[in-house]
C-alpha cells in the first residue's frame, strides 16, 4: 500500500509539474491496474532478463485448480502507473500514452532492469489494445484511439552524469521487445530536467512580460505542415510527445490587445558550439516562413556551451552572406535574438519506484 500511494503521489506531480503545463490531460485514475491478454512478442537479442519476464508473463487463470485453463481466458494483471491522452495532429486521431513511473539511484542503475522495464511496458501496451477493461477505466465512449508506451525514469539522488543515456543507446526496439507500429516515449533524467527548465523559462518570461500570461494572450505550440502529412491546424495549445522530446520546440505568442509584437520562441536542446548548429535552426525558420518582419524571433538555449553566443553571431553572418547579404533578409535575420534559457534543479520525490 505505501508504493501505491507513493505512485499515485508521484503521478500527480509529474501530471501538474509537466504534462499538464505542455496540454496533455489524465486519463483515469493513477495507479490503476488492469487485465488483458497475454501477447505474443517477438524475441529479443537480449536476455539479461530472461528469467525474471517468464516470472511476470505467468498468466492469471480464474480456473479452478487442477483444471486446464482455457486458452482464451488467459489474462492477467497489468500496471498503469498513469495514462494522458491528446489528440494527435498529424494521425487526427486520440493518442493515449499508458506510463510507467521508476526511479533511481544512482549507484543502482542496471543495464538489465532498464531493458525489464520497456519490455514490461512493451506487454502492457500490447495487452491494453486488446483489453477491455483497459478501454472502460481509460477511453470510456472512444471509438478510434491509439496507444502508446511512455517511461518516465528520473534519478532521485540528482547524481546522474549520464549513465541512464549511456546504458539506453545500447537498446535497440528489437532488443526492448516494442511491438511493430508502437512507440515507447523515454523521458530519461536529463529529459525532465530540461523540460522543467523550459516551462520555468516560460513562467520567468510571462513574468517579464515578455510572453503573455493565459488571461493576456496565448501560447500555442508549432506544427509544420509536412510533404505528405498536414496536421489538423499548425498552432495548437499541447505540445505531443515526439515534440517533446525533439531537439527544437516552437512556441507561438501573441498577446490579445495587440500591444506587443507577437513572435515565437525557439527552445533548442543543443549547446551550440558549432556554427552549423543554428545555420541548421535558421534554415529551418525560413523554410518554415517564420524569418518575417512581422514577427519577433526568440533562440533560447537551456544549457549552451560557453561560446555559445559567439558562434551564434558568425552563424549569422554566415546564413546573411548565403542569401547575398540582402538588407532586407539581413534585417530578417537580425530580429533573431539569442538568450539562455533559465534552468531548474529537479526535486521529485526521493522514493525508490522499481529500479533499486
Amino acid at each position: 500500500m505505501a508504493e501505491t500511494a507513493q505512485i499515485a503521489e508521484i503521478a500527480r506531480e509529474v501530471s501538474d509539474r509537466i504534462f499538464k503545463p505542455f496540454g496533455w490531460e489524465r486519463a483515469g485514475t493513477s495507479d490503476h491496474n488492469f487485465k488483458g491478454p497475454i501477447p505474443q512478442l517477438p524475441p529479443s537479442e537480449v536476455d539479461a532478463d530472461a528469467d525474471e519476464a517468464k516470472e511476470v508473463d505467468a498468466p492469471v487463470s480464474n480456473e479452478p485448480e487442477g483444471a486446464a485453463p482455457a486458452a482464451a481466458l488467459q489474462l492477467k494483471d497489468y500496471p498503469a502507473d498513469v495514462v494522458f491522452f491528446y489528440e494527435d495532429p498529424y494521425f487526427h486521431l486520440r493518442t493515449y500514452i499508458h506510463f510507467d513511473l521508476k526511479s533511481y539511484a544512482v549507484g543502482s542503475l542496471k543495464h538489465a532492469k532498464i531493458v525489464s522495464a520497456l519490455r514490461s511496458l512493451s506487454r502492457a501496451i500490447t495487452a491494453a489494445e486488446l483489453s477491455a477493461d483497459w478501454g472502460s477505466k481509460f477511453a470510456p465512449q472512444q471509438g478510434n484511439y491509439r496507444i502508446q508506451g511512455g517511461l518516465f525514469v528520473y534519478n532521485h539522488d540528482n547524481l546522474d552524469r549520464g549513465r541512464f543515456n549511456e546504458f539506453f543507446s545500447k537498446l535497440t526496439p528489437h532488443s526492448a521487445q516494442v511491438p511493430e507500429k508502437k512507440n515507447i516515449y523515454v523521458f530519461s533524467p536529463e529529459r525532465i530536467v530540461y523540460l522543467l527548465s523550459v516551462l520555468n523559462d516560460i513562467k520567468g518570461l510571462q513574468a517579464d512580460s515578455i510572453l503573455p500570461r493565459q488571461t493576456e494572450g496565448e501560447l500555442l505550440y508549432y506544427y509544420p505542415y509536412g510533404p505528405k502529412v498536414k496536421p489538423l491546424n499548425n498552432l495548437l495549445n499541447y505540445a505531443t510527445a515526439e515534440m517533446l522530446l525533439g531537439p527544437i520546440l516552437i512556441v507561438r505568442y501573441r498577446f490579445h490587445d495587440g500591444s506587443k509584437q507577437p513572435g515565437y520562441i525557439v527552445y533548442y536542446d543543443g549547446p551550440g558550439a558549432q556554427v552549423e548548429e543554428f545555420l541548421y535552426i535558421f534554415e529551418l525558420l525560413l523554410k518554415r516562413r517564420l524569418l518575417t518582419d512581422a514577427d519577433a524571433l526568440h533562440l533560447r538555449l537551456q544549457t549552451p556551451a560557453d561560446n555559445a553566443f559567439l558562434v551564434f553571431k558568425t552563424a549569422k553572418d554566415e546564413f546573411a552572406k548565403a542569401y547575398h547579404n540582402l538588407p532586407a533578409f539581413r534585417k530578417q535575420v537580425d530580429q533573431i535574438q539569442y538568450n539562455r534559457g533559465a534552468t531548474v534543479q529537479l526535486t521529485f520525490s526521493t522514493v525508490n519506484l522499481g529500479m533499486e
